[in-house]
């Protein structure tokens, strides 16, 4: 199975190359949210170092949200247009999902991972998963809400982006609670999306986001964009004048 993920859904672009042998080659971005920039440069040059061309490619695995909307887009728009060219079939890997999972250590299968993204207007995107299975569903919370999914748990993993923001309301809600928690700010890669998305395969669960044609991979954003909202808010306040 050779699989090209594509994650664009945090600040930084990766790409990676999962092939036959089950090894994964990764290139990751030097620039914050470059994404539309660095994209497709970056899996030519992926390409090239494996000697394949797009049409080789058993499946085209894209990180599809939640996280930055205009990210989700670029990696969304980027593997729907090749695989429109190549015919290679598409995998909509969730992004909690495949972050949760991907940073949970084989040779400690208790510890609690939560991949935790600021989602802005005092919520996060975040779930909890552990030795490879979800826990808390991953999806928009206010923090406190989240955080109360998780007291009866001993040891945490909290990453993410939503560390530089929440970092300190979560060692304050862990100290509380008397949780062992560990903080990390390393953000999503495509890696974990190649890993998954191999997995996804073999997984009923997975059935419908596997095989997908161009047309049929959409993103999952979670909730409306903001300029969305704002615009819904103002047609509302205009239609009660």
């Amino acid at each position: 199975m050779r699989i090209l993920a594509i994650e664009t859904t945090g600040p930084i672009c990766s790409v990676a190359l999962l092939n036959e042998e089950n090894r994964i080659t990764e290139l990751r971005g030097r620039e914050r949210m470059n994404h539309l920039r660095s994209l497709t440069p970056m899996i030519d040059q992926l390409l090239q170092a494996e000697n394949m061309a797009p049409e080789d490619l058993d499946q085209i695995a894209v990180s599809v949200g939640p996280g930055s909307f205009t990210g989700i887009r670029i990696g969304v728009s980027t593997a729907r247009a090749m695989a429109q060219m190549t015919g290679v079939r598409l995998t909509a890997v969730p992004t909690l999902y495949a972050f949760g999972c991907g940073v949970c250590p084989e040779e400690d299968p208790a510890l609690v991972v939560c991949p935790m993204l600021d989602a802005r207007r005092q919520q996060v995107y975040a779930g909890a998963y552990r030795d490879g299975e979800e826990i808390v569903a991953g999806k928009p919370y206010p923090l406190d809400v989240f955080l109360d999914h998780l007291t009866d748990m001993k040891r945490i993993r909290f990453m993410g982006d939503g560390i530089a923001r929440y970092g300190e309301s979560v060692q304050e809600w862990a100290r509380i609670h008397g949780v062992e928690a560990a903080l990390d700010e390393e953000t999503q890669s495509a890696g974990y999306v190649a890993e998954l998305a191999r997995d996804m395969m073999d997984a009923p669960d997975f059935a419908d986001m596997i095989n997908l044609d161009y047309n049929q991979l959409q993103p999952n954003y979670m909730r409306k964009a903001e300029a969305q909202r704002r615009l819904e808010e103002k047609q509302k306040q205009g239609q009660r004048r």
